[in-house]
């Protein structure tokens, strides 16, 4: 990958900022399967052998080990592009304020439904009690069905999250009208693709480690990975798991589409593929089954 100067690179997934060029034609499989979306085409590709792209829960938990849960796998179909920051407020200090429950400061950013987001920011000088947490619209995330989940902070400290939004909405913090505390280094950036999630810990499919590569299993009973995906329609999906490689054509995606086989890599989109591309595909999967 030839990168310009203003690229950021994060990770083996190889999460780089707009201004990252890469020259030449795909010579691996990974860049091959990108190359398929560079037409705009939508869908996801997933791959359980980039651990960076694997997490436990929104709170950005890396699902390095065998046996951990997986509530969140980063869609690589769109090259993981970070946005440029969203919010336009970096920083504020937080006063308490008599006569109200909680007080609200607006960051500049707005969510759209459907969309995930990294977020980052640091809390000091606390002093009070609770929590301080970002909130989406009426203070829903699908990774925050609580207020003390994983969007929060419970003092000082530096927090980095994973986040989708249900709704379509002014991004804000919130604190306990008697917290006071100084925010700082507020980033919200939202990352391209159609991620697959699990909010309920119990429903999270575990890293599993096969044969010949790592992979999400299932437990046949409640295990649930969602997308966030518009409906697809003569859709592909080609699925590598310890079966071998399943390949599905012409397929009719709902919106909102869930995986509840086992996998170790799984591509979904929204067009036809040739025949030579469907077999660079499976010779490739095949290697991991």
């Amino acid at each position: 990958m030839i990168k310009t100067p203003s690229s950021t690179v994060i990770g083996g997934a190889g999460i780089w900022t707009p201004g990252c060029a890469v020259i030449g034609a795909p010579n691996n499989i990974h860049q091959f399967i990108k190359s398929l979306f560079s037409d705009g085409s939508q869908g996801a590709y997933l791959d359980n052998n980039d651990l960076s792209t694997v997490y436990q829960d929104a709170a950005g938990t890396i699902a390095g080990a065998v046996g951990q849960a997986e509530g969140l796998i980063l869609d690589k179909s769109k090259d993981l592009k970070l946005s440029d920051k969203l919010n336009t407020v970096n920083g504020f200090d937080s006063v308490p304020i008599g006569g109200q429950a909680f007080n609200s400061y607006a960051t500049g950013a707005n969510s759209v439904a459907g969309k995930t987001y990294i977020v980052e920011f640091t809390v000091s000088n606390f002093s009070g009690s609770g929590n301080v947490s970002l909130n989406g619209g009426s203070s829903q995330w699908i990774f925050n069905p609580s207020s003390a989940a994983n969007c929060a902070l419970a003092g000082n400290g530096t927090a980095r999250f994973f986040a989708t939004a249900i709704t379509s909405a002014a991004i804000t913090f919130f604190t306990r009208s008697t917290n006071q505390c100084t925010f700082s280094n507020i980033s919200i950036k939202e990352i391209a693709g159609n991620h697959a999630y699990q909010t309920t810990s119990i429903k999270r499919p575990t890293l599993t480690q096969g044969a010949k590569s790592k992979y999400a299993k299932f437990d046949a009973v409640d295990d649930v990975l969602q997308f966030s995906n518009t409906a697809l329609s003569n859709a592909t999906i080609i699925r590598a798991s310890s079966s071998g490689v399943t390949v599905l054509k012409n397929q009719s995606i709902a919106a909102n589409h869930t995986i509840t086989q086992d996998f170790s890599h799984y591509l979904m989109i929204n067009k036809a593929l040739s025949d030579s591309e469907i077999a660079r595909i499976t010779a490739e999967f095949s290697k991991y089954v």
